[in-house]
């Protein structure tokens, strides 16, 4: 797949970040990283769920809607570029079977992708339909204005989507950049939480050096991708195999 795309979001406008507030022009989510549910500052009632994990090499829990749509859109996207297998998925994306095989199956119940029978070792290719090409057009711009999740992963996916699909570097840069903000605030949160778990001390130990290690990964986390909005190419492009 090669081809040029323009901005599929013209009602999202290119603002700048007002100096000194540290405030985003991309609206605040209810995500965000999960280093809060760490910090030790809320006392968890015995019968209650334990915090969400802060980082892991698959989606998250697949009731997040907004986590699993930017999934949906990714792979549809790299499926059009002509990386259409769980195999090649992970080879060249990265992605794990574990994420990708059930968000190629939901794709082919929208009807936005189609599966070809069956090759050689049982890899079963998959092709992008018109309405599933309509689809990465017009719904990539909602994560953007959604604003950035402050999961590393998910942003990232959603800013490459607007380069590569809507054609706007910058509008992806900017995304980037909120996503760096919001896990800086997320970390400025957390310092300003001091109450202690009332817990045995090997186990409030587990949680406060649990959160000191949470939060240097944030840190490194927020300058990576402050680091990747500066370096995104200037004139995308895709060298996807023909269809």
């Amino acid at each position: 797949m090669s081809r040029s795309v323009g901005s599929g979001c013209p009602q999202i406008r290119h603002t700048t970040r007002t100096a000194g507030t540290g405030e985003s022009r991309f609206s605040e989510s209810s995500g965000g990283v999960a280093l809060i549910a760490y910090s030790g500052s809320r006392k968890q009632s015995a019968g209650s769920r334990p915090p969400p994990r802060p980082y892991t090499d698959h989606v998250p829990d697949s009731r997040d809607k907004r986590r699993r749509s930017d999934l949906d859109l990714f792979v549809l996207a790299l499926i059009e570029a002509g990386i259409s297998t769980p195999y090649e998925l992970q080879i060249s994306a990265g992605l794990s079977p574990g994420a990708t095989i059930p968000a190629l199956r939901r794709l082919v119940t929208g009807g936005w992708a189609s599966q070809a029978k069956p090759g050689r070792r049982g890899r079963t290719e998959h092709r992008i339909t018109p309405s599933g090409r309509r689809h990465v057009e017009s719904t990539w711009c909602q994560l953007i204005e959604d604003g950035p999740s402050g999961d590393s992963d998910a942003d990232l996916r959603a800013a490459l989507l607007a380069l590569f699909v809507g054609g706007d570097r910058r509008l992806a840069s900017e995304f980037l950049r909120g996503s760096a903000e919001k896990i800086r605030s997320s970390l400025r949160a957390a310092r300003q939480q001091h109450a202690e778990l009332d817990q045995p001390p090997l186990a409030a130990w587990y949680q406060r050096l649990r959160a000191e290690a949470l939060k240097s990964v944030a840190r490194a986390e927020a300058s990576g991708i402050l680091a990747i909005s500066r370096r995104l190419p200037a004139k995308p492009t895709s060298k996807g195999r023909s269809k």
